[in-house]
């Protein structure tokens, strides 16, 4: 049984898009997103409401998660209806995606105030 997976949960965190949420997003669809929600790059600490990215060596994102604050983020792990959405811990998903690089996406407004 297919569902969403990560990266349409962390599209959903930052437009609140009620369609993205039984959706399946394709790496380039999500890159599409970002730019669309206004979120860059940044090369900075983690603030309230970046999106955290974890690409392999080829610069294709493996998962992605939305930081809600205070070391927690709205996460989904799996692509299938059973497959929950939660809150976990920044330890837990730098554990989990240690092999890949970090990539933090900050919405162009915030940013510019940082």
């Amino acid at each position: 049984m297919s569902g969403s997976n990560c990266l349409a949960a962390t599209l959903f965190a930052i437009s609140n898009s009620e369609w993205i949420i039984h959706e399946w997003v394709h790496p380039k669809t999500f890159e599409h997103g970002l730019k669309r929600a206004n979120y860059i790059l940044v090369d900075d600490d983690l603030c309230d409401g970046d999106v955290v990215t974890w690409v392999n060596p080829d610069g294709v994102v493996q998962h992605a998660s939305y930081y809600i604050g205070n070391n927690l983020f709205f996460n989904k792990y799996g692509q299938t209806f059973f497959n929950p959405w939660k809150i976990v811990s920044w330890d837990e998903l730098r554990e989990e995606w240690k092999r890949y690089k970090i990539n933090i996406y900050r919405g162009i407004q915030k940013a510019k105030i940082s």
